[in-house]
């Protein structure tokens, strides 16, 4: 596992010298993140874990277009006993990013698969929708990491929305 650590950061840090100098117009990004339900949703989840997988594709100017896909998972409070259930979401969304020196500020739309997984001993049931996702971001730029805080939002059946505050770090490859 140490090995595997070793050659990691050995690729990172050969990618960062090679290319550190030179534009790219593509780059690929893994954000981890932790997500902090807000309102409402808050009141039956449970602090959620999930990462996105960022495509970039940078213009002359300090504007990007992006396209990303996410899963982010909540436990849900216990609200009967004996049931366990969780919230997942996936969102496909497409945006655009402003570098302002260091700082950054990104805008995305897209759609959320939201789904919601309850169990009771040997039964089971499940309920999906996929519904309209936004999200606002700002973060900082650290060289071979970005740390970012994104607020993002989606609309479920009627007017109840999930409203998430999440906190990550962006890992460009």
């Amino acid at each position: 596992m140490k090995k595997y650590i070793f050659l990691l950061l050995l690729f990172v840090c050969i990618k960062s010298e090679i290319y550190g100098q030179r534009p790219q117009q593509f780059e690929l990004r893994i954000v981890p993140e932790v997500s902090f339900p807000l309102g409402n949703f808050s009141q039956v989840a449970n602090t959620g874990i999930g990462g996105s997988l960022k495509g970039s594709y940078s213009f002359k100017s300090p504007g990007h277009l992006l396209l990303s896909i996410g899963y982010q998972n909540f436990g849900i409070k216990t609200l009967v006993p004996g049931v366990s259930s969780q919230y997942t979401i996936i969102p496909l969304m497409l945006g655009y990013r402003h570098d302002i020196k260091r700082v950054f500020l990104e805008s995305q739309v897209g759609a959320g698969l939201y789904t919601l997984k309850a169990k009771n001993g040997a039964a089971s049931a499940t309920d999906s929708n996929v519904n309209f996702t936004y999200s606002q971001s700002i973060g900082y730029d650290f060289g071979n990491y970005e740390l970012l805080m994104r607020y993002q939002s989606g609309s479920l059946k009627g007017s109840d929305r999930l409203n998430v505050l999440g906190i990550g770090m962006n890992f460009s490859f």
